[in-house]
């Protein structure tokens, strides 16, 4: 099954205009480097944008495993989609973020640096 996913949504227009078009998941840019007087207006901005999706991601590049957990404690996010964090290092955030009252599921983002086809 294939489900479609649009990433840095940034209103509530275009979030309803998404879902209105069956997009299923709705990625939110979260930068978490912002001072701490701001995070509650970020997060009122989250809860508006996200108001009617089915399923919300929380994407970032937030390499630290503890600020990644923070970040997924303070918002009931569905995913968390980690961009920069290698493959390994996604599983000290997925056994923590386990027991969270509502874990998400997590998105790892693998940048292949060489490929090639081989005939199989």
């Amino acid at each position: 099954m294939t489900r479609v996913k649009i990433c840095d949504i940034r209103s509530e227009a275009v979030a309803r205009d998404c879902v209105g078009l069956g997009v299923e998941l709705l990625g939110i840019h979260w930068i978490w480097d912002i001072p701490k007087t701001e995070r509650f207006s970020e997060l009122q901005r989250i809860a508006a944008v996200s108001a009617g999706v089915s399923s919300l991601v929380m994407v970032t590049r937030q390499t630290d495993p503890r600020t990644v957990i923070k970040m997924a404690s303070a918002f009931p996010f569905d995913y968390l989609q980690l961009h920069g964090l290698a493959v390994a290092s996604t599983r000290r955030p997925a056994s923590v973020i386990g027991f969270l009252t509502r874990p998400p599921k997590l998105i790892a983002v693998v940048t292949l640096r060489q490929w090639r086809c081989v005939d199989l």
